[in-house]
């Protein structure tokens, strides 16, 4: 088993057709995380990778629920990513989600715009791949076959870890080369 991270472009494009299984507020401090069931498109027989998508310093969440979501809900469109004030970046997706009437059967209309204005997205998914059941699922436990838990919120501290010495590494750059540079 293992853990990759995608790049902020393959994120936005490989959520099509997912499958949002949870909306987690309890594994990363200050982050939205979607726990998805992500298609792989180059196969036919509904393979997918377990992924999160965890959205940091987030200021916006609107996901547009109405009513009970008993399977998740699907994305339908790639995401798109737009500029907002404060540093922010406003991520958008299209998703069906199950809206019933008040006699509890399905209403029509159930397309809805998912919305979270971040800092940033880090995307992670699982190395690992498994077939989903004739309804489009998989069970908790082939998901934490995939990945766990643990293994997530260890990869995104690694992937944290490396950020924050980067950007040490390039402010002791910049603060050794500033009396230099003044200097001259």
């Amino acid at each position: 088993m293992g853990i990759e991270q995608l790049t902020e472009d393959d994120a936005l494009e490989r959520v099509q057709d997912a499958r949002v299984v949870a909306i987690r507020w309890d594994v990363i401090p200050f982050a939205v995380v979607l726990d998805l069931d992500l298609a792989i498109p180059e196969e036919k027989d509904r393979v997918v990778r377990r992924a999160w998508y965890v959205f940091w310093a987030i200021s916006v969440i609107d996901f547009g629920l109405v009513g009970r979501l008993p399977t998740g809900c699907c994305l339908t469109s790639t995401m798109s990513r737009s500029e907002e004030p404060g540093g922010f970046f406003a991520y958008r997706i299209n998703a069906v989600m199950a809206i019933f009437n008040a006699d509890d059967s399905l209403a029509d209309g159930c397309t809805k715009v998912v919305c979270v204005s971040a800092k940033r997205l880090v995307a992670l998914q699982s190395t690992a791949t498994a077939v989903q059941d004739q309804y489009g699922l998989l069970s908790w436990e082939q998901r934490c076959r995939l990945a766990s838990d643990a293994e997530f919120i260890e990869a995104f501290q690694r992937i944290e870890a490396t950020q924050l010495n980067q950007q040490g590494t390039s402010s002791e750059n910049d603060q050794n080369q500033t009396p230099s540079a003044v200097l001259e």
